[in-house]
């Protein structure tokens, strides 16, 4: 399951999330705030993947039980973002360095 793997790795990717981070960054500021965020989203991906393997494996959802799970982590994250004073471009490229770090 993909959420094995991203727990697993976990140290790593976000070390080299970092490395990418850090050629992006504004600003020294901007680098760790995004530092210090992208492992809070990074351990709720992994809750909202492990969540949704189990309800594959249960059979019992429905498409809107993923849909709650997804929204709240999304609710989440946006708020923490806002609280962090990130701004979208900021977030864009932090996820952007977290996907590229998690296929590299």
């Amino acid at each position: 399951m993909l959420h094995e793997f991203l727990l697993a790795e976990r140290d790593e990717i976000l070390a080299l999330c970092s490395k990418k981070i850090a050629r992006l960054a504004d600003s020294m500021s901007s680098s760790d705030e995004m530092e210090r965020g992208l492992p809070v989203f990074y351990d709720e991906l992994i809750e909202v993947l492990r969540a949704d393997a189990d309800i594959d494996e249960s059979g019992e959802a429905h498409n809107s039980s993923i849909e709650s799970v997804h929204r709240a982590s999304a609710e989440r994250r946006g708020k923490e973002s806002l609280k962090l004073g990130y701004s979208i471009s900021q977030v864009v490229h932090g996820y952007g360095a977290l996907c590229q770090s998690i296929t590299e």
